[in-house]
Parts: structure tokens; C-alpha cells; sequence
């Protein structure tokens, strides 16, 4: 394959960065988005884990309810 650019020097100047930039823009979004993508999980896991632990805090105090409830007939 053989290029050829032609046109002033500033001109092929101003193309060439144009296109440096447009790859630096994507490599930045890409990054971006990967950054985004493991925020979300990150999110989703907390709310998992914030969902079990409400879970486990309501298993809980029925735990100590019946406890309770179990020791009072007991007396």
C-alpha cells in the first residue's frame, strides 16, 4: 500500500493531528466506558450485598422475637 499526502506543510500538519486526536478521543472513551461498566458492578454489588444484609438483620430479630416469645412460656 502506498500513501501520498499532499498539500502545504501546515495543512498535512492539521490533518495528522486531527487524526491523533480523534484516536486519542477514543482511547479515552473507551477507558471511560470500562471505568463506567466496573462502577456499575461495583454498584450492583453493593446493593446486593446491602439487600442480604437487611435480609440477615430481619432473620435476625425474628430470631430474637421467637427467642423471646419461646423464653416467656417457659416462665
Amino acid at each position: 500500500m502506498k500513501l501520498t499526502i499532499k498539500g502545504k506543510p501546515e495543512e498535512i500538519k492539521n490533518v495528522l493531528q486531527a487524526i491523533a486526536s480523534s484516536k486519542e478521543h477514543n482511547e479515552i472513551e473507551n477507558t471511560v466506558q470500562h471505568a463506567l461498566s466496573t462502577a456499575n458492578f461495583a454498584l450492583s454489588e453493593a446493593e446486593a450485598n446491602k439487600l442480604q444484609i437487611a435480609r440477615l438483620n430481619d432473620i435476625k430479630s425474628k430470631n430474637i422475637v421467637t427467642g423471646a416469645l419461646s423464653s416467656s412460656k417457659d416462665a
